[in-house]
């Protein structure tokens, strides 16, 4: 992982519109534009104390397969969202990625104590992730996830402190 660089917008892009993302991350997808945004805005919220945002890489290169964020609601509490593009989906990344952040973020943060993902119903790869990188199933939270134009429910699944990695 790496903090993510203004010459990730293209490939930020790119992946968000292959059909998976559009279904189970964001129904409309980031422009190159829209995706240069969200890349500028990261270094703000990390200076406000408010998300780590930052691009998964390979071990040995520089190129984007996804992302992954913390987003913090106070000192004690934060959630992960993530995000792989299509060619890098199934080889293990995303449960790597979300158990090395989970790591750091616990080492990093001294207080906190909880870590949450929200994840739409149906999305079997992510419930399989969350499981991998020993997250716990909580259940499901009714209308909690803007998506689009509307409200949908969503699995929660937590990380505490003092729980088995």
């Amino acid at each position: 992982m790496r903090r993510l660089q203004a010459g990730d917008a293209a490939a930020l892009a790119r992946a968000s519109q292959d059909e998976e993302s559009l279904r189970w991350a964001d129904p409309t997808g980031l422009t190159e534009a829209t995706a240069a945004a969200e890349i500028a805005e990261a270094d703000t919220l990390w200076a406000a104390g408010k998300a780590a945002r930052f691009a998964i890489v390979p071990a040995a290169g520089n190129r984007l397969l996804g992302t992954i964020n913390l987003t913090f609601y106070g000192p004690r509490r934060a959630s992960i969202g993530f995000g792989l593009a299509a060619e890098a989906r199934g080889h293990g990344i995303a449960a790597a990625a979300l158990r090395l952040l989970s790591d750091w973020a616990f080492a990093t943060f001294d207080d906190l104590a909880r870590l949450e993902l929200w994840i739409l119903p149906g999305n079997e790869r992510s419930l399989r992730v969350a499981e991998k990188a020993g997250f716990q199933r909580e259940g499901v939270l009714r209308t909690r996830h803007q998506f689009g134009s509307e409200l949908r429910d969503v699995v929660g699944y937590s990380r505490l402190r003092n729980d088995p990695r």
